[in-house]
């Protein structure tokens, strides 16, 4: 299938989403492989993992136009070697996606769409939020709502931050939203997470200017 999106999205960052069809051999014929980046994807054992990994790290190549390695901070966050900016990945069910800006922190989740988010609820939304989620027999919603989360998880990449305590959904998430507004504990402000649909998948993402 290879590149299902790419765009310029809010605040002028790109968004490249790829479905993993091909096998190792299509990514490691396309990358240059640092001596590091090569361990680590030795030490990765499940052959899904491994595509994925490698479909992450291809995107980037073609994103920045070169050969790049990625590095990760204290907190998990992802870095660029050697390319100025900021970067986020995720990975659902076969589809990996980018998200980059030369001078904001991004977040980035992709989530299928299904049932799970609502066996957890309870971890993410307290009950002030859940009744801002609405339910519909698709699980779309549930989902745009957890995948925002994530997004300003990975956004700020602070292991000690929490879904509930620390990111209070404000407005309204209906099936086909494209955005929801969150305030942010950590930051003391409100911020946007957009949507999109892509596939059965729901991609959410988000951006702070830091530089």
């Amino acid at each position: 299938m290879g590149l299902l999106f790419r765009e310029k999205v809010y605040g002028n960052a790109d968004l490249w989403l790829w479905k993993v069809e091909e096998n190792e051999d299509f990514f490691l014929e396309q990358l240059n492989l640092s001596e590091a980046d090569s361990g680590l994807l030795a030490k990765f054992t499940a052959p899904s993992r491994r595509l994925e990994w490698l479909a992450s790290r291809y995107l980037l190549q073609q994103l920045v136009g070169g050969d790049v390695s990625v590095t990760y901070n204290v907190d998990g966050k992802p870095g660029l070697v050697g390319v100025d900016g900021h970067v986020s990945i995720s990975h659902s069910h076969k589809i990996v996606g980018v998200l980059y800006h030369p001078t904001a922190s991004v977040g980035l989740d992709v989530e299928r769409v299904s049932v799970r988010p609502t066996k957890v609820i309870h971890r993410f939304l307290d009950d002030e939020e859940q009744l801002l989620v609405e339910k519909d027999e698709n699980f779309e919603a549930i989902t745009r709502a957890w995948c925002s989360k994530e997004a300003l998880f990975k956004l700020l990449g602070q292991h000690c931050y929490t879904f509930k305590g620390d990111f209070k959904l404000t407005t309204v998430i209906q099936p086909l939203s494209g955005d929801a507004v969150f305030f942010v504990k950590p930051l003391n402000l409100a911020l946007p997470v957009f949507f999109k649909k892509i596939d059965d998948h729901v991609v959410a993402y988000t951006m702070i200017q830091t530089d």
